[in-house]
């Protein structure tokens, strides 16, 4: 279990990324999160169930955030995909096991916020409509926000099924329920605008917010290092200075993007020429790329190899909305390394 002060320093790093949710918690809208994958997403999914705690005098209305990872359905569909069963009853089967694990984050979600009207077991889903009820109208001002982790894996018609589940949901408190969308690749943000499908997939086209590799924090990963080697209330030492010092460097050349933080903390000496080369972080450069179509990724060659090379102006502003252009420059040294060929 994280001391509460663990939680509270990593919020306090991702303060500058939460001050842009706030305006949709705070009115009350569903939205969409686009940022490079492999960029901490699940990690700020995480923490926002903390933010209504926290940041209680920038939220005046209440607010509950559930953390719900998408993945557990594609585990799930295993399940239920080899039984030849009527849609109607996939959709049961599906409905049930989402609300089960909904409401049991639900209830976890409203625990922190002192709101501790809901029973301590649930076995349906009238468990949850009951307690969403009482929640409802016990708190006139309430609103639940659903934060959908890798959400991306499931936008296909494979898990209509899985989708129709939140559908069903947001239609049952349509005006109490809002969804927050983590997306990172520019062909899903594409197919989510102009095709919109899936009905769910449709809302995820409105109220869409850019949040850039921020190098302030990489300092989550130096808290976790203090919490592994018990640095955490100790007197400045050797071993804290020398991880200050790697610190400014990991911020400096991984321009904040978390792969590129994590492999150079593992790294004994990270100025060597060579470590550029290193697996790890041409696998994350690898990552990072997916993000972008292949027209998109020879313009960003180009332009690291000369950063007076024109880009199509809506390519240009995505880079930059994106955080991978960052004043006229590639934002991380790593990255300008790899695009422009390591020698």
């Amino acid at each position: 279990m994280c001391k509460p002060t663990y939680i509270k320093d990593k919020l306090l790093l991702s303060e500058e990324y939460i001050k842009e949710l706030l305006p949709y918690i705070n009115r009350g809208r569903s939205f969409t999160i686009f940022r490079p994958p492999g960029s901490g997403a699940s990690t700020l999914g995480k923490l926002l169930p903390f933010v209504p705690k926290y940041f209680y005098k920038k939220i005046p209305k209440k607010r509950v955030i559930v953390y719900f990872d998408m993945d557990d359905l594609t585990i799930s569909q295993n399940k239920y995909g080899e039984i030849n069963l009527p849609n109607n009853l996939v959709f049961e089967s599906y409905k049930d096991l989402v609300l089960k694990k909904l409401t049991a984050a639900t209830h976890g979600s409203a625990m922190l916020m002192g709101l501790t009207i809901f029973p301590m077991q649930y076995s349906t889903d009238n468990d949850l409509w009951d307690c969403l009820n009482r929640l409802f109208n016990k708190y006139n001002t309430l609103s639940i926000f659903i934060y959908l982790d890798n959400i991306e894996s499931v936008l296909h018609k494979d898990y209509e099924n899985e989708l129709k589940v939140f559908e069903f949901i947001r239609n049952k408190y349509r005006e109490r329920i809002h969804f927050i969308f983590p997306i990172s690749k520019v062909k899903t943000q594409k197919e989510i605008i102009f095709e919109g499908q899936l009905p769910l997939a449709k809302q995820m086209s409105h109220n869409l917010i850019y949040l850039k590799p921020l190098p302030k924090l990489v300092e989550i990963i130096y808290i976790e290092q203090f919490v592994r080697y018990r640095l955490w209330h100790t007197l400045v030492t050797r071993r804290t200075i020398k991880f200050r010092n790697k610190l400014k460097k990991v911020k400096y050349l991984s321009g904040g993007y978390m792969l590129y933080a994590k492999a150079l903390w593992d790294m004994d000496n990270i100025s060597l020429p060579e470590s550029f080369r290193s697996e790890s972080l041409v696998a994350a450069t690898r990552r990072l790329t997916q993000a972008f179509t292949k027209t998109q990724l020879s313009e960003l060659i180009s332009f690291s190899k000369n950063s007076k090379t024109l880009i199509p102006k809506n390519d240009y502003f995505l880079f930059r909305d994106m955080g991978i252009i960052n004043k006229k420059e590639i934002f991380s040294p790593i990255l300008k390394k790899h695009l422009s060929g390591v020698r």
